[in-house]
């Protein structure tokens, strides 16, 4: 399994970004039928390029399996341009050309700069990252699962994470959770996350 270059996060964690989680209620004269049936996005951000995002999801249907999970990181980059942080466009992007040894230490980086996103999703990222120091790699899978209740977002179980590579699991479970305060995922865009969160433990 990839080693969490977590000094390095720990490093380069910026001041954590307060989140606020609190959802507003949409006034009685603003509810409409329309409105009751779809919930109200919690972030603004620009509408998916369905398109893209359509083509994304055939192209990864007949990829190779064992380049998939970076296919889909890369091509999230693309599609999601607009809609995602710079931090994650650039840590996606540069996965194409990174040796699998240093993959983890790339997306470790693009993490330590959007600690409110990790907030978010687990609630106190600085502690997540400083507690996957101090245990076992062999335990670091299940600590993220269930530090950041991944079960939530449905991508995977609990005992999948001793097969998957913990890093690529929490970004693009980061990926899905920031996405999803927009509004539900186009299905390309599903399918996408669905193979980054597939990357073995071993990507050499």
């Amino acid at each position: 399994m990839s080693r969490f270059p977590l000094a390095l996060v720990i490093t380069l964690v910026a001041p954590v970004v307060a989140c606020d989680k609190s959802k507003e209620k949409a006034p009685a004269s603003a509810a409409t039928g329309e409105a009751e049936a779809k919930p109200k996005a919690d972030l603004e951000m620009p509408e998916v390029d369905a398109k893209a995002a359509s083509e994304l999801g055939e192209a990864l249907k007949s990829a190779d399996a064992h380049a998939r999970p970076v296919l889909a990181a890369v091509g999230l980059a693309e599609t999601e341009r607009d809609r995602l942080p710079d931090p994650f466009i650039e840590g996606l992007e540069a996965l194409q050309n990174t040796p699998p040894e240093m993959r983890a230490q790339l997306l470790a980086k693009a993490l330590s700069e959007s600690m409110s996103m990790l907030d978010h999703m687990c609630g106190d990222g600085r502690k997540l990252m400083q507690s996957l120091a101090t245990i076992a790699p062999d335990q670091r899978g299940v600590a993220i699962y269930e530090g950041c209740g991944l079960e939530k977002h449905g991508l995977l179980t609990k005992a999948d994470m001793s097969a998957r590579d913990g890093m690529m699991v929490l970004m693009g479970s980061l990926v899905f959770d920031h996405l999803s305060r927009g509004g539900e995922l186009h299905a390309g865009e599903r399918a996408a996350v669905e193979a980054m969160v597939s990357a073995p433990a071993e990507l050499e």
